[in-house]
């Protein structure tokens, strides 16, 4: 592959060569140091920065950084008055401040963030242009972001690798809703969407318990309880 890539730059069908993966700490850290890349795409949030010391390593060794979900897979780009609240007296809304804390890492040279409307495309250049947070407002984010651990620690980016269930449970739009609830204290909107937007033939309590999701969650959450626990929540 790697051969082919570089026969294919010979030939002015590609500039430059860089990779996306979910693979384990230790493997980003060799694909960094090969000297191969000269970009690499990881997930980077609030409420995922697991990927830090990726970051800081790809820094030193002048590879930049692509940053997916930097919303988290939409949760961080809803008005929200947990993650405002943790840093009081700032006129941003959650949304910006969840893009401003990975566009102002030194080592993020891009984030990938989805649209849903052109409006959004606005939102977000108006909040890339805008000021950067202090490396204090930083601290104090990721501080309080830490005391949410235990909570976020089984958080669903809504990748959908772990689809098609066979079963036809909606997993990736059921562990958002759970999300929604448990993280950010919007448990009523939750219910609401769980009992309106999801068919009862694909529901939580339709799951067999097969396990064939869980090896493929990038996440590697324990997907048949967390089914569980979304159902008695959210119904």
């Amino acid at each position: 592959v790697v051969d082919g890539i570089h026969q294919a730059m010979k030939d002015g069908l590609v500039d430059h060569i860089a990779a996306t993966t979910h693979a384990p700490e230790g493997v980003v850290f060799e694909m960094i140091d090969s000297g191969l890349f000269e970009a690499i795409t990881v997930t980077y949030h609030l409420m995922d920065r697991k990927r830090e010391a990726v970051l800081e390593r790809a820094l030193a060794k002048g590879v930049g950084i692509v940053v997916m979900n930097p919303m988290g897979g939409g949760f961080l780009g809803q008005p929200n008055a947990v993650i405002r609240g943790l840093l009081p007296g700032t006129s941003m809304e959650s949304r910006e401040l969840a893009l401003r804390f990975v566009l102002d890492h030194p080592a993020v040279s891009c984030a990938i963030s989805g649209f849903s409307k052109p409006s959004d495309v606005h939102e977000n250049v108006a909040t890339a242009k805008g000021a950067p947070l202090t490396e204090a407002d930083r601290k104090t984010l990721a501080e309080h972001m830490a005391a949410l651990d235990q909570k976020t620690r089984e958080f669903c980016t809504a990748c959908g690798y772990c689809l098609p269930c066979e079963q036809g449970v909606e997993i990736r739009k059921i562990l958002r809703m759970a999300a929604m609830a448990r993280v950010f204290d919007m448990t009523d909107v939750a219910k609401w969407r769980y009992q309106n937007l999801v068919t009862p033939e694909g529901r939580a309590d339709k799951c067999t318990r097969c396990g064939q999701c869980e090896p493929k969650c990038t996440n590697k959450l324990a997907i048949r309880e967390e089914l569980a626990k979304a159902h008695q929540l959210l119904s």
